[in-house]
């Protein structure tokens, strides 16, 4: 028979066939019977098909509704495979041979359980163990092969859940493209693609696992030949963490991950190449990319749950960090043996490591050395972990390639890896409790120059949740700041110079994105401190500084500043940089302070701008303290120069609330009387205001008034005041001034007022009244003057330049008073007989 006659007789034969279905087409029920029966048998599971419906074109099948596949009940009650949908493709030939012979099967959107038991055991196994069994022909059979071909089986869209015992992790695979197949006579392939999610949040940039591999017939699946290649590309690393830890862990960066798996699962040889690219934190950005890799390969047997011959290989700059030994159980008790080895690993590397990984830390931050080192973990069945090793960092430098400030070197550094105490690891807050052994890493003491002949000493200790420094010896201030900048402390750093001894300790934790934080003590030697807003330096003597948990405290101070010497403490909180809100506490006591040295000392030395217009910081782009700052304390001052008025023993509370000084309670000896009041001073508004209240006592008329060109006035007086003002300059001050003064004068004596002929001074029992500031001029206001043998009723002005312009009035005569309280003139007032003479 010719090939042309042959394809002739297939021809008619498959028409022959079509047409019979056609025209009678099988009982569906019989056939539902009949596909059902074949899939439990050969799937070894319990199926349930909802319908079934044939179709004849494109080529004849069937479509199954409702599938499900029942897993092993001693694994799971649930089911295995759920679809809604599964079309089934019939092979032609096997049609000729009078039976049903699936050729693809298609399943639409399913759902598939993984199930892994306690004792390690997962639901596929007896299928790919029955699998083996089964004398199946391949997929791609040949036409003449009597025996049933394996289906070639696709899924899409499909969804991956996993269980590990009765629990369904929320851990899955969605939009999953599967396929299977029977490559040859004793090997399989499959390949999926699909995206991992979590079902408990809504993720993006999960990235796309893929798994491409083939196995080979086997009596069981321990013995079963694999080599399958896993990818898991384009994974964002923030959305990784939330993925696997149920978290987001800050971090961020491309992931690439890569493995391979040769052999069978009883001796599996394992090769994997892990990639995160642009790795930093989650709110750093810029500084150069940093692209971490790692390289590893293991044996590994499912019997025994182990990882043999570990070792991972990555590249640091010209030296590598590699890690060998072997891991047992790593998902039960985790046993292990390891070694750990860094060689010639540039700091510089780890430099930039912590620059992504911490912030506040400068983005020049530089290193030079290398590093080498050896240290094992290793933790047997129900016992502790035993860490051990040793290692040294070579010629180390650590500086700010952006700045002007010198690097620090610090030599060599020898450090040892051993276990840390559980007292030592909780005694504090900062490095979190351990409820085991933790690993410790030492660095044993090197020195460390801070600009002094003798250089500090330095030691650390690192842990697994956080860290430890401690410096002790002679510094330079300046030196201190500057390493504090390069380890990224938030503090306060003035422009500072000077000597100081040094006990300080440090500690932070690597997760949670804290800042270091750093306590301690430090001698001052001497010390020279610039302010902002100030034309000189601040001069410390001598001082005792304490940084505890929020504050810095400056005790046991002696300091000049403003031609003063100025003693008592300080407590600033730690952080008090730029114009951030910063509120301190004082206590602070001074000898003798002089108004006219404040000026000069709040003056720029170029002199172009007063001290009031600084401390206002009005039009220009001021730094001045005041408008920042916030502080409470105590005030002392033996003297106090006010131009020409000296007020003793002065006590008073002063706040400063940007820019706000509140003087309350104050107290002093003037005028060898006492003054008790209130005093505020607004330097946030244009120009700045004062304002005030008080209550003066036993005042000298005859130092009062000499302040004022006399004296022209004898006695004592009392007085209670109220004032505001505002200006830049003492003549505005006074422009602007207004007030009342209500006085009481007693047993007095006004030497160049004389009313009567004998040109005796007026003598006065009592004068009381209001003395009102308005518009320039002072008033007086239900004056009364008693005199031994009479009674004025005083009223009028007292204007610019001291004038006169007053009027005494009583029954039956007055005087009218002109001229100046120097040179006063006094004539009768008309409408009254009274006689006056004037001062000789």
């Amino acid at each position: 028979m010719t090939r042309k006659q042959s394809r002739k007789r297939w021809l008619l034969a498959i028409a022959a066939i079509v047409a019979i279905l056609f025209l009678a087409r099988p009982g569906a029920n019989r056939l539902k019977s009949r596909v059902v029966n074949t899939m439990s048998m050969a799937l070894g599971r319990q199926v349930d098909v909802g319908a079934l419906r044939i179709h004849i074109l494109p080529r004849p099948g069937f479509d199954l509704q409702k599938v499900v596949v029942h897993d092993d009940p001693a694994i799971s009650a649930e089911p295995m495979l759920q679809a809604a949908e599964v079309t089934a493709s019939l092979r032609l030939r096997s049609l000729l041979r009078g039976r049903l012979e699936i050729s693809r099967l298609s399943l639409s959107e399913p759902s598939v359980n993984l199930t892994r038991t306690g004792d390690g055991r997962w639901s596929l196994e007896g299928l790919v163990e029955r699998a083996a069994k089964s004398p199946i022909a391949p997929t791609s059979k040949s036409s003449r092969e009597p025996r049933p071909g394996f289906p070639y089986i696709e899924a899409s869209r499909a969804r991956v859940n996993i269980k590990l015992g009765q629990e369904k992790k929320a851990f899955a695979l969605t939009d999953a493209d599967l396929a299977v197949w029977q490559e040859s006579e004793n090997s399989w392939g499959m390949r999926l693609r699909a995206q991992p999610i979590r079902t408990d949040f809504n993720l993006t940039d999960t990235g796309l696992v893929r798994l491409d591999g083939t196995w080979q017939r086997a009596a069981t699946l321990q013995e079963t030949p694999v080599d399958f290649r896993f990818e898991w590309q384009d994974a964002q690393l923030g959305a990784l963490t939330k993925l696997l830890l149920a978290r987001d862990a800050g971090w961020r960066g491309g992931v690439d991950f890569s493995a391979s798996f040769k052999g069978q699962p009883s001796s599996l040889e394992i090769a994997s190449l892990a990639k995160v690219g642009d790795f930093r934190r989650y709110d750093l950005l810029g500084g150069g990319n940093l692209n971490l890799a790692t390289e590893c390969g293991a044996h590994f047997d499912s019997r025994s749950r182990e990882f043999s011959n570990v070792d991972c290989h990555s590249p640091v700059g010209e030296g590598t960090v590699r890690v060998a030994g072997n891991v047992r159980e790593p998902l039960g008790s985790r046993t292990y043996d390891l070694t750990f080895t860094v060689e010639k690993v540039p700091a510089q590397a780890l430099a930039t490591l912590v620059r992504r990984a911490k912030k506040g830390l400068p983005e020049g931050l530089a290193a030079t050395g290398y590093i080498d080192g050896t240290f094992t973990a290793q933790k047997s069945a129900d016992k502790a972990v035993v860490y051990g090793g040793s290692g040294q960092a070579v010629s180390v430098t650590l500086g700010d390639s952006a700045s002007d400030s010198a690097a620090f070197e610090l030599g060599t550094i020898a450090f040892a890896v051993g276990e840390a105490q559980a007292s030592d690891a909780k005694r504090r807050k900062l490095t979190k409790p351990s409820p085991s052994t933790e690993l410790q890493l030492t660095l044993l003491p090197f020195p460390l120059s801070l600009g002094r002949p003798t250089p500090a000493m330095a030691q650390g200790t690192l842990l697994r949740h956080g860290y430890r420094f401690r410096i002790e010896g002679e510094s330079q201030v300046q030196r201190v700041f500057d390493l504090a900048r390069l380890l990224g402390i938030s503090a306060y750093h003035p422009a500072v110079d000077g000597d100081v001894k040094l006990d300080v300790h440090m500690e932070g934790q690597w997760t949670g994105f804290a800042a270091p934080h750093a306590e301690g003590s430090a001698v001052i030697r001497s010390m020279r401190v610039e302010l902002p807003g100030t034309s000189a330096p601040v001069e410390i003597s001598a001082g005792q500084v304490t940084l505890d948990a929020d504050t810095v405290r400056l005790e046991k101070l002696l300091a000049t500043a403003a031609g003063t010497n100025w003693s008592g403490q300080i407590t600033l909180p730690r952080s008090c940089e730029g114009k951030q809100e910063c509120f301190g506490r004082y206590g602070l006591a001074a000898d003798r302070v002089s108004t006219e040295e404040l000026g000069r000392f709040f003056t720029p030395a170029s002199g172009k701008r007063a001290w009031y217009r600084l401390l206002a910081g009005s039009e220009s782009n001021s730094q001045s303290p005041f408008l920042f700052w916030r502080a409470s304390g105590s005030l002392r001052i033996g003297q106090l120069l006010l131009h020409q008025l000296i007020a003793n023993k002065v006590q008073s509370t002063v706040e400063i609330n940007r820019g706000t000084l509140r003087f309350s309670d104050m107290h002093a000896q003037v005028l060898s009387g006492t003054y008790k009041g209130n005093w505020t001073v607004d330097f946030g508004v244009r120009p700045p205001a004062y304002s005030g209240d008080g209550e003066f006592d036993k005042v000298s008329l005859e130092q009062l008034t000499t302040l004022l060109g006399g004296p022209w006035a004898l006695g004592t007086g009392h007085g209670t005041m109220k004032v505001k003002a505002s200006g830049y300059s003492l003549p505005s001050l006074r422009e602007s001034a207004d007030g009342a003064l209500s006085f009481e004068i007693h047993n007095g004596r006004f030497s160049t007022l004389r009313l009567r002929e004998s040109g005796e001074p007026v003598m006065v029992e009592a004068f009381t009244g209001e003395l009102l500031r308005r518009d320039g001029k002072f008033e007086i206001k239900d004056g009364k003057l008693q005199m031994p043998d009479s009674i004025y009723q005083v009223s009028g002005t007292i204007s610019s330049g001291n004038k006169l312009d007053l009027k005494l009035a009583r029954t039956g005569g007055g005087y009218i008073v002109n001229g100046t309280l120097i040179e006063p003139r006094v004539v009768p007032d008309k409408s009254a007989s009274t006689q006056a003479a004037l001062k000789p």
